[in-house]
């Protein structure tokens, strides 16, 4: 067989982006759980800044921790922000409530991990403000059709394309 070494464009959006840790031991102190997830949120982070269309960066709404037993038994607790965030202290913060809502794990706990969900991507908006064009009065309806047509078409040309008919340039 040949080899492509063409890079791999998927046709899906992405939902998700996450890191886990296997712990070197279980853990059963909260105080020394919340100690470990700095890592996870700085990886969740770093993935973030890539995980928008065509590479650029994204953030995410809802943030989950994951707590895996020594039993095996997995476990999730998620909350949903108000606004978006791509940021390794928030997700710190919210890990760090999470651990204890509704109470700390009953078992210890030998796996830790951090995702975020409904994400938003940086890229259009940046993109818009970037190069001189302002949205219009209905901004959740304009991003919602940049995104279909990101999506349809997942190429810069497309959004020059579409924001060129929808859009006027700032005087």
């Amino acid at each position: 067989m040949g080899s492509d070494d063409r890079p791999v464009q998927p046709d899906w959006e992405r939902k998700s982006v996450g890191a886990e840790r296997t712990l070197r031991e279980d853990l059963a102190d909260p105080e020394e759980m919340i100690a470990r997830p700095e890592q996870i949120a700085g990886t969740v982070a770093r993935r973030l800044k890539e995980a928008g269309p065509e590479g650029g960066p994204a953030r995410g709404r809802t943030v989950t921790l994951k707590l895996k037993s020594h039993e095996h038994e997995v476990s999730t607790r998620q909350t949903t922000l108000g606004r978006a965030t791509g940021k390794k202290g928030e997700f710190l913060t919210l890990a760090e409530r999470l651990l204890y809502r509704p109470r700390p794990p009953e078992e210890p706990v030998w796996l830790l991990g951090i995702s975020v969900s409904s994400l938003t991507a940086e890229a259009a908006r940046a993109f818009l403000f970037k190069n001189g064009y302002r949205l219009g009065p209905e901004e959740a309806e304009t991003v919602a059709v940049i995104r279909q047509v990101v999506a349809s078409k997942p190429s810069r040309e497309a959004l020059v394309e579409w924001l060129e008919a929808n859009s006027e340039p700032i005087s």
